[in-house]
Parts: structure tokens; C-alpha cells; sequence
């Protein structure tokens, strides 16, 4: 059981910061013109978009497949719920943000 616990927490929050840079994909857009922010190129393209359904599709297809279908809901909430206060915070930063989660949630996958 211990061995679980072990594995699941660095997988947990490396699937969590992926699922948070999905969010902050997909919704950027749209929230940084309600508000008068800027955008960047990338935020501009449906890309983005694309590569942030996948981000949030595949962290959370993991956690269920790999552990169970709590774990997949706690990290598509999690992931929901710190994307919009990233964003509400960082502003037209979180854009950068958002690209080193994804990145870093890589390299976590790696070293566990």
C-alpha cells in the first residue's frame, strides 16, 4: 500500500500540472478578451486549443486508468479550479505559465 502512496503523489501532481496547462489553454483566449489582456500568437491558434484538450483528455485518462476514478476526478477538478486562479492572478503571464507546467508535468513523468 505504501508503495502506491509512494508513486501516486509525484504522479498526482505531475498530472495535475498538466491538466491546470490544459485548462489555461483552452480558456485563455477567451478570457483574456473579456478582460483586455493581451494574447499571445499561440493562444491565437486553434493549436493551443488542441494541444490542451489533449493535455487535460490524457492526465485525466491516466489517473483513471492508472489509478483510479477518484484520482481522475481530484485531478480534472484540481486542474479546473487552480487553471482559473492562476489566471485571475497572473494575468497575461499565465500564458508562460501554462507552457512550463506542461513542459515540467514532461520531466516529472520522466524522472518518476
Amino acid at each position: 500500500m505504501s508503495d502506491v502512496l509512494t508513486l501516486s503523489i509525484p504522479l498526482f501532481a505531475s498530472l495535475v500540472s498538466a491538466c491546470i496547462a490544459g485548462f489555461i489553454m483552452l480558456t485563455y483566449e477567451a478570457f483574456a478578451t473579456k478582460n483586455g489582456w493581451a494574447i499571445g500568437k499561440f493562444y491565437r491558434n486553434d493549436l493551443s486549443r488542441i494541444i490542451g484538450g489533449l493535455s487535460i483528455i490524457g492526465a485525466v485518462g491516466f489517473a483513471v486508468l492508472n489509478l483510479s476514478i477518484l484520482y481522475g476526478l481530484a485531478v480534472f477538478v484540481t486542474g479546473f479550479i487552480f487553471g482559473l486562479i492562476l489566471s485571475s492572478i497572473w494575468k497575461t503571464y499565465v500564458q508562460w505559465i501554462a507552457f512550463i507546467l506542461l513542459i515540467g508535468s514532461w520531466v516529472l513523468q520522466f524522472y518518476i
